[in-house]
């Protein structure tokens, strides 16, 4: 069923997808560490991403989850790439026996959700180096897609007018899962004190779609959704097999 709804929600942004097939998406796997063990995960990761991962459609990142249910858990990601680029990696043998015995060797878990990304829903319009990310995700309820795209296109249009300079990206989950991860609406920022300005955002609201829109705003992402969660991840550039750089023209 979920699967139904997430077609329904998306239907209006694949139309121009729908002639190649190649949209960009991002790989992310959730690492739970053996406390025992973080040495042996941490160079495990390092030398995997090294040797597999360090560039083009392959190239993965890490980050480590610094708060939350997910605390001190790491997130290796790999993107952007399509499903067809997919079938171009060497996914076995050594790379696969690598992966095993250097990396989930050294877990007590793992979570993986492949994510796809929507380039004209996000603002890259600038190059920027990876710190830290603010990443909100989001349990859609069924069959309430109009609603939760408008919500989503009112916070659009007071980032635009408000906080311009702030790249996010957007992102939907590619399959129907039943742990609450549909949506992720991720902001990237290089200083700690992003997280500690002050809440100015219902102001922004009314300022921008006018006054007393802030109620119905909140109403609607009822309405519209069953829970949400907010992670603070930091990039780990000593375990990555991609640099810190983003550059805009790549997430066009």
């Amino acid at each position: 069923m979920k699967n139904l709804m997430l077609i329904l929600l998306l239907a209006p942004f694949a139309l121009c997808a729908q002639e190649s097939m190649g949209y960009p998406m991002f790989t992310n796997i959730m690492l739970t560490p053996n406390m025992a063990e973080i040495a042996e995960l941490e160079a495990g990761l390092k030398e995997h991403n090294q040797k597999y991962h360090q560039d083009g459609a392959a190239g993965a990142r890490v980050y480590w989850v610094m708060n939350g249910v997910n605390s001190d858990n790491y997130v290796w990601t790999m993107g952007p790439h399509t499903w067809a680029t997919m079938d171009e990696m060497e996914m076995g043998g050594d790379h696969f026996d690598h992966w095993n015995n250097a990396v989930l060797a050294h877990t007590t878990g793992t979570v993986t959700h492949t994510w796809r990304f929507y380039p004209d829903k996000s603002n890259f319009s600038e190059d920027f180096k990876l710190k830290y990310l603010n990443v909100f995700i989001a349990d859609m309820a069924r069959f309430q897609n109009e609603t939760f795209m408008r919500v989503v296109d009112q916070v659009r249009e007071v980032y635009a007018q408000k906080m311009a300079d702030v790249p996010y990206g957007i992102y939907f989950n590619t399959m129907a899962t039943s742990d609450g991860m549909d949506f992720a609406w991720v902001d990237f920022f290089d200083k700690m004190t992003f997280m500690g300005e002050g809440d100015e955002f219902p102001a922004w609201f009314e300022e921008v779609h006018g006054s007393g829109s802030f109620p119905k705003f909140l109403e609607d992402w009822q309405t519209a959704s069953v829970s949400e969660t907010t992670e603070l991840w930091m990039y780990r550039e000593d375990l990555s097999g991609l640099g810190a750089d983003v550059a805009a023209a790549d997430r066009q």
